[in-house]
């Protein structure tokens, strides 16, 4: 059933998430008093397209304009610590080839209690563009928008000088701008203990639970549990983090998943070198997905939706090369990424891989230029009713900013998808610029 945007009300996640912006506003007004690092930036900008129905055959030339709001907030005394990372955006089209539309994307985490406080309490808000399905073309009218508002109160208990022990509850929901049958509500806690083994080294076990509710089907709801031990270590070049652990659910009909669970986290700097790596593996559903974690310009590709709702065992591995040595004024980054998914019931199991190369070049001091190319390959399996594609992409922008902060960019963009479904298969050329102030 559709739904009308512009008459739906606004809801508990609407008026947190607004009540955190007005908060992080707050916060950077007396940025002087707090020593905070707040940045406030507006833009508008203007882009052509050859082909902005993204077709093989219908290649319509439009124009779209944009005016864009970011805040960028960081924020510390001595009762809390307050992040946000936020972008309101409006965009309009020349010739009505979508609908006009304001998107907010981003995400703040509110802490009230420093970890020397026994009690504690974590907030969290994020929101994120989610393509609609996994084999859609990335138009905007294809993306739906997801809101994750999590509370979660911890009460921790210093055992000795090494050992320490926590309690934390979890309240979350999870709500969608136009799929309301996809949005859960989810309410359980964990315990964690962890003991000091060094002044570089960590060991820690984690038990937690959690309910998951379904708004709309609630014959859907599962019990979920996993177990995790840990291993963390801090050097001064190297930072990482082992975890092996078990997830299981439990749903209110039919048989759940089961599954080793696993996290994988490392840093290496190595004078103009820095290696990073992220794997995991985990139980997840279509309502959560990954979470919405991660920033706005994410390597991973985001989630994707099917319209059923059904719980997945997720596998993600990204790592990613980020060196200066090639020349004083530049900087070159690779990165390689794989995701695969099983649904427990729905036919939608399927993998992406892909490869990002970047290169940045400082013209001058207030000015760069930048060229990145990626390339992306998504297959289904044989009895998932879509087509494999692949989505080649590269871009090419000079960026200047000015004396009185204020900036100005130009991209040329060309994008080339292939795929067996001829109605997706496309080629299309952007050209923009952009000017902006900060604050």
């Amino acid at each position: 059933m559709a739904i009308d945007v512009h008459r739906k009300s606004y809801r508990p996640t609407d008026v947190a998430f607004w009540t955190m912006v007005a908060t992080g506003l707050s916060c950077a007004s007396s940025a002087a008093l707090a020593q905070a690092d707040w940045e406030l930036a507006i833009g508008v900008g203007s882009e052509y397209s050859d082909n902005a129905a993204k077709s093989q055959t219908d290649t319509l030339s439009e124009r779209r304009d944009s005016a864009e709001l970011r805040l960028n907030l960081d924020y510390t005394n001595q009762l809390l610590a307050a992040a946000a990372n936020y972008q309101a955006t409006e965009t309009r089209y020349d010739k009505d080839s979508q609908e006009d539309r304001s998107v907010v994307e981003g995400s703040s985490q509110l802490q009230l209690g420093q970890p020397r406080h026994p009690i504690d309490l974590l907030v969290t808000h994020s929101r994120r563009r989610v393509l609609n399905a996994p084999d859609a073309v990335d138009l905007l009218a294809n993306n739906d928008e997801r809101e994750i508002l999590t509370a979660a109160p911890g009460l921790r208990w210093r055992a000795s000088d090494v050992d320490l022990l926590a309690l934390r509850g979890h309240y979350s929901t999870i709500e969608y701008r136009f799929s309301p049958e996809l949005e859960s509500e989810r309410t359980g806690g964990s315990v964690f203990w962890s003991r000091q083994l060094s002044e570089t080294d960590q060991l820690d076990m984690t038990a937690q639970t959690m309910d998951v509710a379904f708004d709309v089907l609630p014959t859907l709801d599962y019990r979920f549990d996993a177990y995790d031990i840990g291993y963390e270590v801090s050097l001064r070049r190297l930072q990482y983090r082992l975890q092996l652990g078990y997830n299981e659910t439990t749903p209110e009909i039919g048989g759940g998943l089961s599954s080793p669970s696993f996290l994988v986290e490392g840093l290496y700097t190595s004078g103009v070198h820095d290696w990073q790596l992220n794997a995991q593996r985990f139980i997840t559903d279509s309502s959560s997905g990954s979470g919405n974690r991660g920033d706005l310009s994410e390597f991973l590709p985001g989630d994707a939706t099917t319209g059923e709702i059904d719980q997945i065992e997720r596998t993600e591995i990204e790592l990613e090369w980020s060196t200066e040595a090639f020349c004083q004024r530049c900087d070159t980054g690779v990165a390689l990424y794989t995701r695969s998914d099983d649904y427990r019931q729905v036919d939608e199991d399927g993998s992406a891989s892909g490869v990002r190369i970047n290169m940045r070049y400082e013209l001058s001091r207030r000015s760069s230029a930048s060229l990145t190319w990626s390339l992306r390959d998504q297959s289904f399996e044989s009895d998932v009713a879509r087509e494999d594609f692949t989505d080649q992409q590269t871009r090419l922008t000079y960026q200047r900013r000015f004396q009185n902060d204020l900036e100005w960019s130009a991209t040329v963009l060309y994008i080339d998808r292939d795929s067996d479904d001829l109605s997706r298969r496309y080629n299309e050329t952007v050209g923009g610029m952009r000017i902006g102030y900060v604050f």
